[in-house]
């Protein structure tokens, strides 16, 4: 039966509904129910129920609900179905304190999020007990359009909580852009632009790391991690964070606590380059934002400033 919802064999799950009825009452080692694993089917999920309604309190090991492995797949038509059938599944939390809003935020689901939002509004509130993340955190790391938007117009002060990590929304975005595409790169500018409106002073939030948002957002450009590297244009990472540098080149104010350690980490990525030949010209753009400002910011860093210009020379 359960092999048999995955898979949206819905003439099977008929079938062994009406022959082996006892089927339905299989419950994995998991704690997983055939209502959990059809999900992406409403048909199924209208048959199951129909045969066993106490399906749809059942939860998992992890105190997963139907509802959240939906909000995980996306399937808007079963969140749909669910949520009229048992209204309060949206307050239910898992055993690390996520509702179904947090799993589709998490999973990029816009209309899943947006749905579920509109049927709960008062989840959006809640944060989870395992990590100390609101929404907005999960809506970082998913990067979904709709639900940075969404998230950030109804809670803006969101922003500037931190989770067990004392990361924020925006550190959290910068930890997990790899892989992104281009096309994102618009709305994560306007969600930039809507985080330094209310706060200019997000990007100098340090997390337990010692790390600002800018230094996380660091780590994405260095090749050693698989970061693809241009030498005509920027990737998308070294695009993003090229704007965090110009956002505080702009605003010297902002520059001068953590400039030594941007520095330090400019010229271990001119070795890089010159180790390795990668995006040097990409490279020399950025690093050349915080050496210049730097400089005029704080003149005891010239020793360092001339040893970063050295490096530069030597890659051009």
């Amino acid at each position: 039966m359960t092999e048999a919802a995955s898979a949206k064999h819905e003439t099977t799950v008929a079938l062994l509904l009406d022959r082996r009825p006892e089927l339905i009452q299989f419950i994995s080692s998991d704690g997983t129910t055939a209502l959990h694993h059809a999900v992406k089917t409403v048909s199924i999920v209208k048959q199951l129920l129909a045969h066993k309604p106490e399906l749809i309190d059942m939860v998992d090991r992890r105190g997963t609900t139907a509802l959240h492995f939906a909000a995980e797949a996306g399937s808007v038509a079963v969140i749909d179905f669910l949520l009229s059938q048992h209204p309060e599944l949206s307050d239910m939390l898992d055993s690390g304190g996520q509702n179904a809003l947090h799993v589709a935020a998490l999973r990029g689901h816009g209309e899943a999020f947006l749905r579920l939002l509109a049927q709960n509004p008062r989840s959006i509130d809640v944060t989870t007990t395992s990590t100390n993340r609101n929404t907005l955190h999960y809506a970082a790391l998913g990067c979904d359009p709709k639900v940075l938007d969404a998230t950030l117009s109804l809670r803006p002060e969101l922003a500037f909580d931190v989770d067990s990590a004392d990361d924020t929304p925006l550190h959290c975005l910068c930890q997990h852009g790899k892989g992104r595409t281009r096309e994102l790169q618009n709305t994560l500018e306007s969600f930039l632009e809507k985080i330094w409106k209310l706060n200019p002073n997000a990007l100098q939030i340090v997390n337990k790391q010692s790390q600002t948002p800018l230094i996380c957002a660091s780590v994405l450009c260095d090749p050693r991690w698989g970061t693809t590297f241009f030498t005509r244009k920027l990737s998308w990472d070294e695009m993003f964070y090229s704007q965090l540098l110009t956002r505080l080149a702009n605003d010297r104010s902002l520059l001068k606590p953590k400039v030594q350690d941007s520095l330090a980490f400019a010229n271990k990525q001119c070795e890089v380059a010159l180790s390795s030949c990668l995006g040097i010209h990409a490279l020399i753009e950025i690093v050349k934002e915080y050496c210049f400002c730097a400089l005029e910011e704080d003149p005891e860093l010239g020793d360092i400033f001339t040893f970063t210009r050295k490096r530069l020379r030597d890659c051009d």
